[in-house]
């Protein structure tokens, strides 16, 4: 999400910040993914946009896109085309929507997709607004609230899958005044909630936040929050980039293990989840050195609680701030958006090895799993999976944040197909993904649930 800091000086801190979103955040070791190839990845390069501005956007599991908005920094903003990024063997990019939403959405607005309902939701600081592809002409619509939490400008929202809703943190009411309260829109009630946990965080987030970066954690049900910047009666900014988490059944925040990245901390970067190995990658974003800029990738593993540089093969990006990204599960690749030195640039950071299968096309030859393309909700499918050699496999059902529903070990031995059911009643209309691994190779798939 695009983020704007204006001034002069600066000072340095650390911190990144967790928020356990449901009582009793444990860390489910049986449900976390395993590991897949500890690659570097591969940079390459898309091709230009012709979608200026400072972007927002979400990724959409349901059609594997990347839904970008262009904001403005000053009055009267707006959001003009909605541009979308599509996401398969090939990537196409292309504008969707060139209508504005029916009020002001300025620079630093997040957007998260809303799977279940089929819709990007923009929330601009005062109020959301939802853009539906439900009909076959997109619309925009303001999102029914009740009391809204307090005006703010560069926040971060996430998509909670477990709780159908929308979590937004922090953000700035001016350029003295930041905030670390945490709010949560249902789309069951349509309705704000505060909740804050009583006790404000350590450190530097104590004061507040504004120009970090978040994701939601489907593992352990958390926010994350890394980095970010505040400004506390001084005309000087403090960066921050660190750890902490807080069960919001004992609301207390918990600052966990830190260590530097490859530079220390940074506002206005990008970050994303990788669910394929339960991790954090961040790219970007600026330092507390006036005028210095990162431009190498990092990531932070969730299990181990651990920093690794990337070092990725390939001529990448030049360093930049204020783009965004999102990470592409079936592709397992961050397609990264814009940016102050790349303002129309889109590039691929990709980790798949050359030994993955996806879909159909992987199973005749190698490790493959197929299954329909959508199915009714409430009923089991029908699951195909193959495999070239014997060794033991597992079959993950994932929600679209990652999350394990449904898991099965799978005894093979020697090379041939098999078929199982799969899909519990209980599971709630949307996006899923189906995950294969054997002897350390992958194969996925994607069914969609409908009502």
């Amino acid at each position: 999400m695009p983020r704007m800091i204006r001034t002069p000086v600066w000072m340095t801190f650390g911190a990144v910040l967790l928020l356990t979103l449901a009582a009793g955040g444990a860390r489910a070791s049986d449900s976390r993914p395993h590991t897949a190839s500890d690659d570097q990845g591969v940079w390459t390069f898309v091709g230009f946009s012709d979608h200026g501005g400072a972007p927002s956007g979400a990724y959409d599991p349901t059609r594997r896109r990347f839904v970008v908005l262009r904001l403005t920094d000053s009055p009267p903003y707006g959001v003009g085309t909605v541009y979308s990024i599509q996401l398969g063997e090939t990537v196409t990019h292309g504008p969707l929507v060139t209508i504005d939403p029916p009020n002001s959405v300025p620079a630093g607005s997040p957007a998260i997709y809303d799977p279940i309902n089929d819709r990007l939701i923009v929330y601009s600081g005062t109020g959301s607004y939802a853009l539906s592809f439900s009909t076959p002409v997109p619309t925009w619509s303001v999102l029914p609230a009740g009391a809204l939490p307090p005006p703010r400008t560069n926040a971060v929202a996430v998509y909670d899958p477990a709780g159908e809703r929308m979590v937004i943190f922090g953000g700035e009411t001016s350029p003295y005044d930041h905030l670390n309260d945490v709010w949560a829109y249902s789309f069951a009630t349509e309705s704000w909630s505060n909740i804050t946990p009583s006790e404000s965080p350590v450190d530097e987030y104590h004061w507040g936040i504004a120009y970090h970066a978040a994701i939601y954690d489907p593992i352990r049900s958390r926010l994350v929050s890394y980095g970010g910047a505040y400004r506390y009666f001084s005309p000087s900014w403090s960066t921050v980039s660190g750890m902490y988490g807080s069960d919001l059944g004992t609301p207390a925040w918990e600052k966990l293990p830190y260590g530097d990245p490859y530079g220390g901390p940074r506002a206005d970067h990008s970050l994303v989840y990788d669910s394929n190995r339960d991790r954090l990658v961040t790219f970007g974003g600026r330092s507390a050195q006036v005028g210095y800029v990162y431009g190498s990738p990092a990531a932070y593993s969730l299990e181990t609680e651990q920093w690794t540089s990337l070092t990725p093969t390939g001529t990448g990006p030049t360093d930049r701030y204020n783009h965004i990204a999102a990470y592409d599960p079936e592709g397992d690749r961050m397609v990264l958006f814009g940016g102050s030195s790349g303002g129309q640039e889109i590039w691929l950071l990709t980790w798949q090895s050359a030994s993955v299968g996806v879909g159909p096309a992987a199973a005749n030859a190698r490790l493959g799993v197929r299954a329909p393309g959508s199915v009714v909700r409430g009923a089991p499918f029908a699951v195909t999976t193959s495999f070239a050699q014997a060794g033991q496999a597992r079959l993950d059902l994932m929600d679209v944040g990652g999350r394990i529903v449904e898991s099965v070990s799978l005894r093979v031995d020697g090379p041939g197909e098999r078929a199982m059911l799969m899909g519990r009643a209980s599971m709630q209309p949307g996006v899923y993904f189906l995950r294969l691994g054997q002897n350390g190779a992958q194969a996925r798939a994607k069914v969609a649930l409908i009502r």
